[in-house]
């Protein structure tokens, strides 16, 4: 029996398979890396016609952090929870041939050291900053490594760790306390630098690369050194003594310090006072702090009081720039015995 088809649905049968078709050629003519297809550059992704690729991607275009008073002050290349910054170098096929990648740095350095500049007036001041790397998560391992100027560092392959998010890494940034301090300037540092990564197996024979500028926010600083107890020395109705301490601050040329007394703080006349203990029996005294400009100001009560210029050494290796001295004339008005108070120096740029 000979079996009718029907024009029409013979016309829709033919041009599904031909979109079919279509649909298929468009699938078998795709470039085999379409797994990682997402460099925003030629710069950033290199290859050589022959399936050989190295890539980077994800790298972070901007790496700010602020200097808290810390001992040191750290920035890293964190992307988000999802994704983070990485570079391979591979041969494509059925399955990746992975290669190790060789890697560096370039950018602003001199004395052996990479350098953030500080970006305002004169002078000129530079901060030492130091890069390191390190596999993040469960990507293939990676130890942590250092970068120095004109050196390279070498992230091992493993042909099980195939794509970038199996090989994610963090780029950290670190500078000193003791090297912000030394340049005796607040303000923004800051530097461009240049992320190169190469296959070991020299193809392709061009480095990929990726642009990133580190910023470095150094708010004022203030510290205060050198304070200890003392013993008040008694002279007739006198009892007194005087020593020398420190406050070094970067950014401002004046301070406040502000004086608190545990004891003359609880006192209902809310004076500053030497207490016997187990008593009630209060011993007033005055304190006078100075700078080593000879400004001066008298404490009687907790107070703030500004004005004073502090020490441009941060290490305070003299110890002088500020001097207190504590006065008492009361010493024969009261019971013998032996008086104490605790006294808090609280200090801030101005």
């Amino acid at each position: 029996m000979q079996r009718y088809v029907h024009p029409r649905l013979q016309t829709k049968i033919d041009l599904f398979v031909g979109l079919l078709f279509v649909v298929l050629s468009t699938i078998s003519i795709a470039p085999p890396v379409a797994a990682d297809s997402d460099c925003v550059t030629v710069d950033q992704c290199q290859h050589d016609g022959n399936g050989n690729w190295v890539k980077i991607k994800r790298l972070e275009e901007f790496i700010d952090f602020e200097w808290d008073g810390g001992k040191t002050a750290s920035g890293d290349s964190y992307v988000n929870e999802k994704k983070q910054f990485c570079t391979i170098a591979f041969t494509e096929g059925k399955k990746r041939d992975m290669h190790n990648v060789i890697t560096w740095i370039e950018g602003g350095n001199s004395n052996d050291s990479y350098e953030l500049a500080y970006n305002g007036e004169m002078p000129v001041e530079h901060i030492p900053v130091e890069f390191k790397i390190e596999s993040y998560g469960d990507s293939a391992q990676q130890p942590l490594r250092t970068y120095k100027p004109g050196a390279e560092v070498t992230l091992e392959s493993n042909d099980d760790f195939d794509l970038c998010k199996k090989n994610e890494l963090i780029l950290s940034v670190t500078v000193l306390r003791e090297d912000i301090l030394e340049t005796g300037t607040a303000g923004t540092y800051t530097n461009s630098f240049r992320f190169y990564s190469k296959s070991e197996n020299t193809q392709p024979g061009e480095a990929a690369h990726m642009d990133f500028r580190v910023t470095l926010e150094v708010e004022p600083v203030i510290q205060i050194s050198g304070l200890k107890d003392l013993t008040l020395e008694v002279d007739n109705n006198i009892a007194r003594k005087e020593h020398n301490f420190c406050v070094f601050a970067m950014g401002k040329d004046k301070f406040t310090l502000k004086a608190s007394s545990e004891v003359g703080n609880a006192d209902k006349n809310g004076r500053f006072n030497l207490k016997m203990d187990g008593s009630e029996n209060y011993l007033e005294y005055q304190l006078i702090v100075s700078d080593a400009d000879n400004y001066s100001k008298t404490y009687y009560t907790k107070d703030t009081l500004g004005g004073f210029t502090p020490s441009d050494n941060y290490l305070c290796t003299d110890n002088t720039n500020m001097t207190v001295e504590i006065t008492t004339d009361s010493v024969t008005k009261v019971p013998a015995g032996e008086y104490s108070d605790t006294m808090t120096f609280t200090v801030e740029p101005e």
